[in-house]
């Protein structure tokens, strides 16, 4: 009886050694993966112990942050400021990263991040204060070529052990073309379709027949002058300068109007690809057919008057018939024609 009572305790001691050792190793076993900065808040004590303060509120004080990079892909840096609810400690630990890639609206294209850097440190002149600071560099990004346009976005997410995470977001627009390359593109394309259409204006019926109006009373007004030099007269100014300034004029601001509105407004250019060139064009076509346009139909002023007491022969040609050639003498004949003369003849 006494034996068996032993082995009936020693087997009850190693239950509860194992039971222990058991507890003990999930205690100190974390979950794959996770780290401190993910814990927003601690986990309350099982013990009767008072529990812990509330976690910090962090709040940002901008809405996110944008880049519209535009044509240019250098270094830009955007820092935004959350304030805490209340003072946080010097060894207040920080984590923030950015949650994924950069994606389109349809999430049909990404950027990697690569060529994003997060950091954030707490405000030596206000412990209440936390600073973001996102850096964007799209040369170290693989995924962002010469040509490459759009919108992308994402998320800047901040955390950190005793605080309550908070999620800022995080966009850009690129517009196709690095450096210069995009507007000088964009002007060519532009003055493409503006010679385009002065061309189409010119080489049509109506076209014809207007440059052939103003070719008659600029002739007419210059009197047949002709050289470079005819630019100087006033003549000139007021049968061709007139026009050709106020076409010039017509053209660039109907070329600026589609300049600004397809180009330089649209931060997202090229996205559509061949589209939003083929629509530069189509408003230089537009700017080139307006001015040529409304040179033509500008009337061409009347010649001036003639000069009182000029000679006859400047207006309308001589006075009178040229004088008439030399004939036979009226009432003879050649030499030796006709009958002898009074006493003739033997």
């Amino acid at each position: 009886m006494r034996h068996r009572v032993l082995v009936v305790a020693l087997a009850a001691g190693l239950s509860l050694g194992y039971v222990a050792s058991q507890g003990a190793g999930q205690a100190q076993t974390k979950a794959p993966g996770a780290t401190r900065c993910e814990v927003d808040a601690p986990k309350p004590s099982p013990s009767p112990s008072p529990s812990p303060e509330a976690p910090i509120t962090l709040t940002a004080k901008a809405s996110g942050f944008y880049f519209d990079l535009g044509n240019d892909r250098g270094e830009q840096v955007r820092t935004i400021d959350v304030e805490a609810s209340r003072t946080l400690p010097p060894d207040q630990e920080l984590c923030v990263t950015i949650v994924g890639d950069l994606l389109t609206a349809d999430a049909h294209g990404s950027l990697g991040t690569s060529g994003v850097a997060v950091q954030a440190a707490i405000d030596p002149r206000n412990p209440r204060l936390i600073q973001v600071r996102v850096t964007l560099t799209p040369d170290n990004d693989d995924k962002l070529g010469p040509f490459r346009s759009g919108s992308y976005a994402s998320t800047v997410r901040l955390a950190g052990v005793g605080l309550e995470k908070v999620d800022i977001p995080i966009a850009l627009t690129l517009r196709s073309g690095p450096g210069s390359w995009g507007p000088i593109l964009a002007i060519a394309t532009i003055v493409l379709g503006l010679a385009i259409g002065s061309l189409a204006r010119w080489r049509s019926k109506q076209g014809q027949a207007a440059a052939e109006e103003h070719k008659d009373a600029k002739k007419q007004a210059l009197g047949g002058k002709t050289g470079p030099g005819v630019v100087l007269t006033w003549a000139w100014w007021r049968t061709t300068g007139s026009r050709v300034i106020l076409g010039v004029a017509t053209a660039a601001g109907v070329a600026l109007i589609g300049w600004s509105t397809q180009f330089l407004d649209k931060l997202t250019f090229g996205t559509a690809g061949f589209t939003d060139w083929l629509a530069l064009a189509l408003w230089g076509f537009a700017a080139g057919y307006a001015g040529k346009t409304t040179a033509d139909y500008l009337p061409t002023p009347p010649p001036p008057p003639a000069v009182v007491g000029a000679p006859a022969g400047a207006v309308g040609g001589p006075v009178g018939g040229a004088p008439g050639g030399d004939g036979p003498p009226a009432g003879g004949g050649p030499p030796g024609v006709g009958g002898p003369g009074p006493g003739g003849g033997d």
